[in-house]
């Protein structure tokens, strides 16, 4: 019955026939808290086997803006609960005159405590009772949302239902991570042949904004058009450090979203005391915040970084810079 009450209420979302979508996804509605996005991927998956088109659009799309908004949460909590309940500063080699043993241990502790507390406070508020744990997705389904196989069901249901411009960018959005896709490859050729698709369809949904930045000064850079190159070139070094701060700052979630990952490197059967739990917990969100700069140089559909993604794209605004200022052309200043 209840799911039932929410498929007939995402019914009620969809937009009448023939009215104009956004070209991305649209936002969650002001205050109402997200549901849990696998058991809305998991409905909607029921509804795309069942032929029941308009549906299946309804719950695959909700349940990525749910997934979105759940990070999002966790992004903007983990970033202010880090600056209201700030860790202290680790010891010197030499301890000042006075000081208790163990003082410093204490202080980590509490502070540690108080981080926790804010963090569940904080996604509660966000994502209704049960916060985060209330909504945790399990390493099957994040793979799946990592792969964008959800627009590979939206492409398919958008073309049952003659929306051909929307199945159009679900492809192109599931195939650039997915490259090696064979029937995509064969559904993109079909789509590009048809009359009601533009080459404006094929955009992707999710492209991370620093990447697009980033492809558009390179593009411009290389018709040594470096005027225009260098806003675009500035513009994906700012979004690239937003993105790894962002990335780094969901990185401090609740405990339950770290179990599952916990239980598959250490083995169920592992167990500790407080100290070894939270000395556990912090070694995950360093691992963490290390893998976010790879993440950050990792374009989509790809499965290894940009190598020194960051410092290329100082070298590559130097470059700019020096092609705008004093001319310098783009042959001597690869020789130089």
């Amino acid at each position: 019955m209840l799911r039932l009450l929410r498929l007939l209420l995402l019914l009620l979302l969809l937009p009448p026939p023939g009215s104009p979508e956004p070209p991305g996804l649209a936002t969650l509605s002001p205050g109402a808290p997200p549901q849990a996005p696998d058991l809305l991927y998991a409905d909607g998956l029921r509804a795309y086997s069942a032929g029941a088109w308009a549906p299946a659009v309804a719950l695959l799309r909700e349940a990525l803006r749910s997934l979105d908004e759940l990070g999002r949460t966790r992004r903007d909590c983990g970033a202010r609960c880090a600056a209201e309940a700030a860790l202290p500063d680790a010891p010197g080699p030499d301890p000042p005159p006075g000081a208790a043993p163990g003082a410093w241990e204490r202080l980590l502790l509490r502070a540690a405590l108080r981080r926790a507390e804010c963090l569940s406070q904080c996604a509660a508020r966000r994502l209704g009772p049960g916060g985060a744990a209330r909504l945790r997705v399990g390493g099957a389904v994040r793979d799946a949302f990592r792969r964008r196989e959800p627009y590979n069901y939206l492409q398919r249901a958008y073309y049952q239902l003659k929306k051909l411009d929307l199945a159009a960018a679900a492809a192109h959005t599931f195939f650039v991570a997915n490259p090696t896709h064979l029937q995509m490859r064969e559904d993109m050729a079909k789509y590009r042949r048809m009359s009601g698709v533009r080459p404006q369809s094929f955009r992707d949904l999710e492209t991370p904004p620093h990447w697009a930045a980033y492809d558009s000064g390179l593009e411009l850079l290389g018709r040594q058009e470096a005027a225009l190159a260098l806003p675009r070139l500035e513009e994906a070094l700012q979004e690239s450090l937003a993105q790894l701060e962002s990335c780094r700052a969901g990185c401090e979630g609740p405990e339950e979203l770290q179990r599952e990952e916990e239980e598959e490197e250490e083995g169920p059967g592992s167990q500790g005391g407080l100290y070894e739990a939270i000395a556990g917990h912090w070694i995950r969100v360093l691992q963490c915040r290390q893998r976010c700069v790879e993440e950050t140089a990792t374009r989509p559909g790809r499965s290894f970084p940009v190598p020194d993604f960051l410092p290329s794209q100082l070298r590559r605004l130097q470059e700019a810079h020096a092609q705008v200022q004093w001319g310098i052309c783009p042959r001597l200043w690869k020789m130089s």
